[in-house]
């Protein structure tokens, strides 16, 4: 009954990736629908209520990663949607209205004049109302011109797009070319210089070595005096077993820093061991062997023991 109440397997990389994907839609979308920063921020308020009510009560305890995936969220995922925010939002702005028409510097065609045509102006989602209107020679003409720059990849987006066209009022451009040349700037930082950096950092590691820089100030704290701390120890874990599998022998690890107890074997951690699955003798060796390990070899080098020396 103990394998019932151990709480529902979740990966953290999900919860982030529901995160990401809320605030991208809404960003992607600013310019089209600004009431999704509402929305988002309504669905991130019930996202974090909801995985911190099943953090304590559903889910069963992640493993220890570290912060690596929240720095990695915040170094990368997190300027990349900005940036989609700052581009997507100028390319929006550039295409206004959207219609594909700009104004001709023809005349009408006289075979129109005099002509009665009957629009329907849209009001609402429940139909719209009927205009008549009339064609005369002071009526404007308009041809077709392409405003989708999105497509033709022009960067950055800015009021020059319009390639001898004329679709963008004259505040248009001014948000146009600002918003353009903004997302430029950034769209360099973040290519140029983060990425750039980190990709001379990883060349430099790989050529001259690794370059370990150390987080943190030493307490003066051993590892051996802190009670609560447990090792890395290889586990496997199923739901047909209440605890895990150890993918090791753990004859030279003491038990209290494996991380979990079982009563029932008075906290005898070898009986989860898998190397009891290997039944003869010869693939016992192969396991323990010091060159080509099957399991993982974890060791416990206590203070004050005479092996320690030899650490």
């Amino acid at each position: 009954i103990n394998s019932y109440m151990r709480g529902t397997i979740y990966e953290v990389a999900e919860r982030y990736t529901t995160v990401t994907k809320l605030l991208f839609l809404a960003f992607f979308y600013a310019a089209m629908y600004p009431m999704g920063f509402f929305v988002c921020s309504l669905a991130l308020c019930i996202t974090y209520f909801a995985d911190k009510f099943a953090t304590f009560r559903i889910w069963r305890p992640a493993p220890m990663l570290g912060n690596e995936v929240s720095e990695f969220q915040r170094d990368w995922v997190f300027p990349v949607v900005l940036l989609a925010l700052i581009l997507v939002t100028g390319y929006l702005y550039a295409m206004f209205p959207y219609d594909f028409l700009c104004e001709s510097e023809d005349p009408v065609p006289e075979e129109y004049y005099g002509e009665n045509y009957t629009v329907i102006k849209k009001e609402s989602d429940d139909g719209g109302s009927q205009v008549q209107v009339t064609v005369d020679e002071n009526s404007t003409a308009y041809r077709y011109c392409d405003q989708n720059i999105f497509v033709n990849f022009y960067f950055p987006p800015r009021s020059q797009a319009q390639d001898g066209d004329n679709w963008m009022t004259g505040q248009q451009e001014f948000v146009v070319n600002f918003v353009g040349w903004f997302g430029f700037t950034c769209f360099f930082t973040i290519v140029v210089l983060k990425f750039g950096v980190s990709s001379y950092k990883a060349y430099k590691s790989w050529i001259y070595g690794g370059g370990y820089e150390p987080v943190g100030d030493d307490q003066g704290i051993p590892f051996s005096k802190v009670e609560s701390i447990t090792a890395y120890v290889p586990q496997v874990r199923s739901v047909a077993f209440v605890y895990p599998l150890l993918a090791c022998d753990v004859i030279h690890v003491d038990g209290s820093l494996i991380g979990f107890t079982d009563p029932e074997h008075e906290n005898d951690h070898s009986v989860h061991s898998l190397i009891h699955e290997f039944r003869t003798e010869e693939l016992k060796a192969k396991a323990k062997d010091v060159n080509k390990p099957i399991l993982g070899v974890v060791k416990h080098y206590p203070p004050n023991a005479e092996e320690s020396m030899h650490f």
